[in-house]
């Protein structure tokens, strides 16, 4: 049988070891909320607002997400990236209608089954698949993305297509011409057609 002294003083450790851990374990930050981004096409301008972002065919199991990210994109899945650079990039190379920041807090069981990194899910692996999924640094959300959890960010490209038809549009004005002006958006479509083949919004619609 344990003598009283030694009762009292395994409790007092006991109790010094969990005063110690505490200010520690209530002082712990909440995590950052972690983001994605989508470059959205014409028809999800019209409608994110309201209805949140839809997979084309939701709950359904007949396509893998390598078989999205190849671009079978009638599947359960929604293309996003892990980068705000490269859904800008998208953005202004596709339907340059603008693009969405992502709370994935806000995406009901995110966090447990709802959501493929692609880059990790092609580790080990080669081929194209896994060439889009690096170069997108896509994530595939499941199902549908809500209104609430989506910020548009981003209304258009801003990049130097229109940058240069507005300095040429200037140009025109100053000198009387209007020649100048239809180079620099003339040069718009071949960058477009270029740049096709990305994910993430902007090779699949």
């Amino acid at each position: 049988m344990r003598s009283p002294i030694l009762l009292i003083l395994s409790t007092a450790s006991l109790l010094a070891l969990l005063l110690l851990h505490l200010p520690s374990t209530l002082a712990r930050p909440s995590p950052a909320p972690g983001y994605l981004y989508r470059a959205i096409n014409s028809n999800e301008a019209q409608t994110w607002r309201t209805n949140g972002l839809n997979a084309q065919n939701p709950g359904s199991t007949h396509r893998s997400p390598s078989d999205h990210t190849d671009g079978w994109t009638d599947s359960q899945y929604i293309s996003t990236t892990k980068d705000k650079k490269r859904a800008q990039q998208i953005n202004k190379h596709g339907d340059n209608a603008g693009v969405l920041k992502i709370n994935t807090d806000k995406i009901p069981g995110f966090h447990n089954d709802g959501h493929v990194d692609m880059v990790k899910h092609t580790e080990g692996s080669s081929g194209l698949t896994k060439t889009w999924a690096n170069l997108n640094k896509e994530v595939l959300v499941k199902n549908h993305i809500p209104a609430d959890a989506c910020e548009l960010i981003r209304r258009d490209g801003g990049g130097l297509f229109r940058r240069a038809a507005g300095c040429a549009r200037k140009k025109s004005a100053s000198s009387g011409s209007s020649k100048t002006s239809a180079k620099p958006v003339a040069a718009a479509p071949a960058a477009k057609k270029a740049a096709k083949p990305a994910s993430g919004g902007g090779r699949k619609k």
